[in-house]
């Protein structure tokens, strides 16, 4: 359980409280208005969920709280369940799946594109509409956000491709591991 702390004020709220259950990784992202009192942290949390590990899940919800406001800042709250669901709804190596797989023994369901004037309620075409705009600027942003750190990751980097018997140099770095006790067999820490 943690914080995401100095965000502009949206919808009166300022902070999220960030949970991640350790068996199924899922995540849960509750807003919270600051000047929080720790009795008021532990209702949300019990009214929430019950267990957490947070310090990575942070840094992935900043950056993608960063694609979908990028132009509208204060506009957050109003996202954070498009987060979660993302989040929670995402292909996770650690587990091997996805947290809702591992929550709800099923494959998430796919999110459609909205057909417009198919809903029965102007609110919910509202909504549906909305939602498709926000996917898609989502999508948009975070091909950005690829293409960028593709620019950076090849900056110095070069195919080469070798035959059967070029030489080449190999820059090797002696290694010893610290933290291993001292033994008169050091093969583990060479």
């Amino acid at each position: 359980m943690d914080f995401v702390e100095g965000l502009p004020s949206s919808g009166g709220y300022e902070s999220i409280l960030v949970v991640v259950d350790r068996l199924s990784k899922g995540a849960h992202f509750i807003p919270f208005r600051h000047h929080f009192i720790a009795s008021s942290v532990v209702k949300t949390f019990v009214d929430n969920v019950t267990d957490g590990q947070t310090e990575v899940v942070n840094r992935t919800l900043e950056q993608y709280l960063r694609c979908y406001c990028h132009k509208e800042q204060k506009r957050w709250k109003e996202y954070i369940s498009w987060a979660e669901y993302w989040y929670n709804t995402s292909h996770h190596a650690s587990i091997n799946m996805s947290p809702f797989e591992v929550m709800y023994g099923r494959s998430p369901p796919m999110l459609n594109t909205y057909e417009e004037r198919t809903a029965r309620n102007e609110e919910v075409e509202r909504k549906l509409i909305a939602r498709d705009e926000v996917v898609a600027k989502v999508k948009k942003e975070l091909e950005k956000a690829q293409g960028r750190m593709k620019k950076y990751y090849d900056q110095g980097r070069r195919d080469v491709s070798f035959e059967l018997g070029d030489f080449v140099y190999l820059k090797l770095q002696p290694y010893c591991q610290k933290s291993l006790k001292k033994k008169f067999n050091v093969k583990l820490s060479q």
